[in-house]
């Protein structure tokens, strides 16, 4: 996976005699899409144990995707941001200029 993938948890034993089972962890996988690690996929398992939901559902499960953006000014992230929708507009620009009209 060229140092793409990321896996992290914990397991433990819960001291909670009313639990079917009490085998209790947390673990999250985590893949960058691209190699600058910007754009990223994410899944994960995480236990209920201190909320009132344990008894209908001890567990929390989720996947996402995000993208991530370092930057030291706040004027630096909103110049990035800009220069990527004019990049993107001059893009769709010669995409419709290309397009044959009837």
């Amino acid at each position: 996976f060229q140092q793409r993938l990321s896996i992290d948890g914990n397991v433990g034993v819960a001291n909670n005699p009313s639990r079917v089972s009490n085998l209790v962890g947390e673990m999250s996988v985590e893949y960058k899409v691209t190699a600058d690690g910007k754009l990223r996929l994410r899944a994960f398992t995480q236990s209920n144990d201190y909320t009132n939901l344990t008894t209908i559902a001890p567990y929390t499960q989720g996947i996402g995707i995000f993208y991530r953006e370092d930057f030291d000014t706040f004027n630096e992230l909103v110049r990035n941001y800009n220069n990527k929708l004019v990049f993107f507009n001059k893009r769709k620009n010669q995409a419709t200029d290309a397009e044959p009209e009837d």
